[in-house]
């Protein structure tokens, strides 16, 4: 009996070591099962895509990025007044969007024809244009992002060479009207630089400011050609649709974009997280370092998928989609505000006691709104939206009319199915019919233009007033 009393508390310790090794075996199994399944989950834009769809995006914006560093280097120019500053001064393509049309050998848009005429810029300016059409084609009938963001593009594209692609499409905009008199292609190429404007914003490629100067030296050209050229009212139609349609056309879908809230948020969250069926998700933290090594401001630290393991951490997909529905219920108020109440809505927001946490990951500055800075360029470029619109209808109506209306009550419903607002003010456009060939386009209520969105210590240069929306060519330097 004393043997049997002292053998039973060793083969009970035993046994509870084995149990204990147990527990602890299956515990280690589930970590190791739990960081595979986080290590290697892709996050819910990748998983539902099949192989072929991400395969063809991603040669798609690959031979975009390819082409545009491709382009033929651009000649120095040769026009530009001593001291005349710009973004892009630079830049002999855009220096011959100044100057009124006249092309000789000294000028710069001498050396612009010659630039967009070589083959080699022809045919990779007629490939760019057809690709951003098939990409906005696919974005469309798929309802998803055109790019993967855990794929970046290995062709490093800078911001120079996006500018003279921009550059060389909005110049051979201006020669196929001037000299082939093709407005339709013309449209065409306006089309495709702001279509590049646009995926550009989304992919976050290059920092706010410039791509605020690029989306202006576009819509520059753009205004001066509805101006100088009486548009078919079918293509001038087609023109208002790509405005309003496909490009922001109100101040909260404006700014909604602006601040990464997507007008479908579980396009934006299926970028980051994954999804369970259910509405939830985890973020997947290597997804979060897709920003291009060029983009403005810090760059992010490399990271590999081993850090998902540590993605219980931050908030979940659920947390985050009701944190974003609240910041774009913020933005609809923008809908009936000018451009006074707007700006001290946003300052309010921004001293909000409402604090973003760092557990949110990539989107945590999107629990915070917008800044004042990138407010008024979005702000900004949907004003102009508005006014060439406007624009657009006017130049029909003198395709058929040989003259402007007396008053823009006179475009709807044949060219406008409703006359837009000029958003500065929230009232009608003020507009007035100089002559057979000449009107004037300003803000509603007889007011003037706030300074801030016209940057006017240069800008008035280029033709801008501050009391018009219309912009002008430089008359041509002796």
């Amino acid at each position: 009996m004393t043997a049997t009393t002292v053998e039973n508390p060793r083969r009970i310790k035993r046994r509870w070591r084995r149990l204990r090794l147990g527990v602890w075996l299956l515990v280690i199994v589930w970590l190791a099962h739990f960081a595979y399944i986080r290590i290697t989950t892709p996050t819910a834009a990748v998983s539902r895509q099949t192989p072929q769809t991400t395969a063809l995006v991603e040669e798609q914006a690959d031979e975009l990025a390819e082409l545009i560093r491709s382009l033929p280097p651009v000649p120095a120019p040769t026009s530009i007044p001593r001291g005349f500053y710009t973004p892009w001064a630079d830049v002999a393509l855009a220096a011959g969007l100044l100057d009124e049309w006249a092309p000789d050998p000294n000028s710069s848009q001498a050396n612009a024809i010659k630039y967009i005429n070589t083959p080699t810029t022809g045919k990779a300016l007629d490939r760019i244009v057809a690709l951003c059409a098939q990409r906005q084609k696919a974005s469309e009938e798929n309802h998803a992002p055109t790019r993967t963001p855990q794929s970046p593009s290995p062709v490093s594209v800078s911001e120079a060479e996006y500018l003279e692609a921009f550059s060389a499409l909005a110049f051979r905009a201006r020669y196929r009207v001037a000299e082939k008199h093709d407005p339709a292609g013309a449209m065409d190429d306006l089309r495709a630089a702001l279509r590049l404007h646009i995926m550009l914003q989304e992919c976050d490629q290059t920092s706010t400011w410039w791509l605020d100067q690029a989306g202006l030296l576009v819509q520059r050209e753009f205004g001066c050609l509805i101006q100088e050229v009486d548009l078919p009212p079918p293509l001038a139609r087609e023109m208002v649709t790509f405005l309003k349609d496909e490009l922001p056309f109100s101040v909260t879908d404006a700014m909604i974009r602006a601040a990464r809230v997507e007008q479908q948020i579980d396009l934006l969250l299926d970028r980051y997280y994954t999804d369970d069926g259910h509405g939830d998700g985890w973020l997947v933290l290597s997804a979060t370092t897709d920003r291009s090594p060029w983009a403005y401001g810090p760059r992010p630290t490399s990271r590999g998928r081993f850090w998902n393991v540590f993605s219980p951490l931050f908030s979940s997909r659920k947390d985050i989609r009701a944190k974003l529905t609240r910041v774009r219920e913020d933005f609809r108020q923008l809908g009936t505000m000018d451009y006074d109440e707007t700006q001290r809505f946003l300052t309010t927001q921004q001293q909000s006691p409402r604090a973003s946490s760092v557990l949110n990951g990539p989107l945590m500055q999107l629990t915070q709104g917008i800044d004042i800075y990138s407010f008024d360029g979005v702000f900004s470029c949907v004003m102009r939206r508005h006014a060439l619109v406007v624009m657009l209808a006017l130049s029909a109506y003198r395709h058929e009319h040989d003259t402007y209306p007396d008053t823009l009550d006179a475009l709807s419903p044949a060219y406008l199915t409703e006359i837009p607002l000029d958003i500065v003010t929230r009232q009608p456009f003020s507009y007035e019919r100089v002559s057979d060939v000449e009107y004037k386009l300003g803000p509603g209520g007889n007011e003037s233009l706030p300074d801030d969105l016209y940057q006017q210590s240069w800008m008035s240069r280029l033709g801008y007033q501050s009391d018009s929306y219309l912009p002008r060519r430089i008359s041509k330097q002796p």
